[in-house]
């Protein structure tokens, strides 16, 4: 929690210096740049991430083998990806038409450094190596500010600020890359073995995963085929913002896969059934509390040309508010090899949201747009969680509501964690 802090910071700083001297209208082909970079990354990982964690953890492949295989295997995805988007552009034309072609190719060049350093960040979560991974996770914000401000001193406009954004990526890589080799020797071999089983597995994973990154970042681009980079801006900035409060269900995801991965499964249950509850209950807190500082924070932080974008918080922050339940929920399926479930969730969730953007976006504009993905992340974690409660046999209760006991738990391992890190 500590590393996300430091994230969010070093992500508002950014989100600050792109708004406030880039403007509405090129702020806005700059989140559209960011958002082809970040949906890329997102379908052509294939999920390699989850898949390292469940052989390292269910199957005990060695570290250097699955070393080997993620310095192998974002390359080749990284063909996929692009080659996808090449055979798929006559339907993405219309939503990235609004791009400059300098642009459009600077942001397709970002994928495969994208792709690259986040399987390399990823496979230090497979070693159940949080420190390394979340100093490398930590180290992407903190170089984007750095570089960001060079570009901005240097008065670069969109296309400066995309080439400083490679610049940092290919620092974090490196840095990366140096910690693994110094931590055990890739064993390329056997790691070009072990390729078509990760992604095998991270097909699975995909069918499922790939459903709902649609469904979350289909909205950018709904609203860049029919409406102004400016709505583009307004959208991505208010998004932007309650993204932040969508790192607490992330990280605690991203903890629970390879702890539960080792359990067995009575005990990931309870341990998803416990982590879900208070998940919800922090996660409300915290929604009311940006809900009431909302137009300060962005007329504050942003500046005043950005208020349209407070108009769209209450859907936003509704929809995290959903959205954090059913991210929680997701590695139990995971874990469980219940991925198929998933599939059919996000299909059923993805076909809801094209529905109402399509009817709410002409006639409510971005803010159609906005409670259409909540509705959208309502209606998935409603099923998640009748999944669960199938599954696992725990009552809806337990899975639900916070207990006093749970209440105990935090402060007591706050408290503790609190008197470690002051020695």
């Amino acid at each position: 929690m500590l590393t996300q802090g430091v994230m969010i910071g070093a992500a508002l700083a950014a989100g600050v210096m792109t708004a406030r001297v880039l403007g509405p209208d090129a702020r806005g082909l700059y989140s559209l740049c960011v958002a082809v970079v970040t949906t890329a990354g997102l379908f052509g990982s294939l999920e390699i991430g989850q898949s390292m964690v469940f052989f390292r953890g269910r199957r005990k492949v060695p570290e250097s083998t699955l070393a080997g295989a993620v310095l192998l295997v974002p390359l080749l995805l990284s063909v996929l990806t692009l080659a996808a988007i090449a055979l798929a552009w006559p339907l993405l034309s219309r939503a990235l038409g609004v791009l400059p072609p300098e642009l459009l190719y600077l942001a397709l060049g970002l994928i495969p450094i994208s792709l690259s350093g986040a399987a390399l960040r990823q496979v230090f979560r497979a070693f159940d190596d949080f420190t390394r991974f979340n100093a490398l996770r930590v180290g992407v914000p903190i170089s984007r500010v750095v570089f960001l401000g060079g570009a901005f001193l240097m008065g670069a406009g969109v296309r400066g600020v995309l080439l400083a954004l490679f610049a940092s990526e290919v620092m974090v890589f490196a840095v990366g890359l140096v910690i693994l080799v110094r931590r055990t020797r890739p064993d390329f071999r056997n790691g070009l073995r072990l390729v078509p089983g990760l992604m095998r597995f991270g097909a699975r994973l995909e069918s499922a995963t790939a459903l709902g990154y649609a469904s979350n970042h289909l909205t950018v681009f709904a609203i860049a085929a029919v409406m102004s980079a400016e709505e583009i801006a307004y959208y991505a900035i208010a998004d932007g913002l309650v993204q932040q409060l969508s790192a607490l269900p992330m990280i605690i995801g991203t903890v629970m896969l390879p702890k539960i991965t080792g359990e067995s499964e009575s005990s990931g249950a309870e341990m998803s059934a416990t982590t879900h509850r208070v998940t919800l209950a922090l996660m409300a807190l915290l929604c009311i509390a940006v809900s009431g500082l909302g137009s300060l924070l962005i007329t504050g932080l942003y500046g005043d040309v950005y208020a349209p974008a407070v108009a769209i918080l209450g859907g936003l922050l509704t929809g995290a508010f959903f959205h954090s339940g059913s991210r929680v929920l997701y590695p139990y399926f995971v874990s469980a090899n219940r991925i198929e479930l998933q599939v059919g969730i996000q299909a059923v969730t993805l076909t809801l949201h094209v529905a109402l953007l399509v009817y709410w976006i002409p006639s409510y504009g971005i803010a159609g747009a906005a409670w259409a993905l909540a509705s959208a992340r309502a209606l998935r974690w409603i099923l998640s969680l009748g999944a669960v409660r199938v599954l696992t046999g725990i009552p809806l209760h337990r899975i639900v509501l916070i207990r006093p006991s749970d209440i105990r738990s935090i402060w007591v391992a706050g408290r503790e964690q609190l008197k470690g890190l002051l020695g």
